[in-house]
C-alpha cells in the first residue's frame, strides 16, 4: 500500500467535489478543501509536542474562570467602547461621576464598568481618579489615530452570529 488513509480520504473528497468554475465554487466546499489541507499539514508534521513540558502543578481553577469571564471581559469592552468612556478619560473626565455625567449613564454603573476595567489591565484608578493605560490610549481613545474601536462592530457581529447559529 503506497498511499495512506489520508491521501486517499483527500482524492476521494476532491473528486466528489463538483469542479465549478471559480466564482461560482460554494463556500462549503472551499471550507473542505482548507480543512482537509489544514489536516494533511497537521499529520504529516514530525512529533514534536503541541507544548513544551511543564512541571506538574496543584490543579487550579484558573483556566476555568478566565474561560467564563471571557464573555463578560468582551461585554465590558464593548460597552465602553460604545459610551466612549475611554474617550472620556482621555478628555480629563476621570472621576466615576465626571465619566458618568459625561457618557449620560448613572455614576454607580461608570464605577463598576470602570472598576472591571482596572481589574482586568484596561483602565488604571488612583483613588478615586481613572486613567488610561498606554494601550487604551493609544487603541481605544476616538482621538487617537491609532483608534481601533470600531473594529467591535464588525468582529462581535460575526462570533455573536456563528455562536448563535449552534
Amino acid at each position: 500500500m503506497g498511499e495512506s488513509l489520508l491521501t486517499t480520504l483527500k482524492i476521494d473528497l476532491f473528486e466528489a467535489a463538483p469542479r465549478l468554475p471559480f466564482k461560482a465554487v460554494p463556500l462549503r466546499y472551499i471550507l473542505v478543501v482548507l480543512i482537509i489541507r489544514s489536516l494533511a499539514y497537521e499529520v504529516n508534521m514530525p512529533a514534536i509536542p503541541a507544548t513544551p513540558a511543564q512541571p506538574p502543578t496543584e490543579a487550579s481553577p484558573f483556566r476555568l474562570f478566565e474561560a467564563i469571564n471571557a464573555f463578560q471581559l468582551t461585554e465590558a469592552i464593548r460597552s465602553a467602547i460604545e459610551l466612549d468612556i475611554f474617550t472620556a478619560i482621555g478628555t480629563g473626565h476621570t472621576t466615576a461621576q465626571a465619566v458618568a455625567t459625561h457618557c449620560t449613564i448613572a455614576e454607580r454603573g461608570a464605577r463598576i464598568l470602570c472598576d472591571f476595567l482596572v481589574v482586568n489591565g484596561f483602565l488604571r484608578k488612583s483613588g478615586n481618579q481613572y486613567s488610561s493605560n498606554e494601550h487604551s490610549a493609544k487603541f481605544l481613545d476616538r482621538n487617537s489615530p491609532a483608534y481601533l474601536g470600531s473594529c467591535t462592530g464588525f468582529y462581535l457581529p460575526m462570533i455573536y452570529g456563528k455562536i448563535s447559529a449552534i
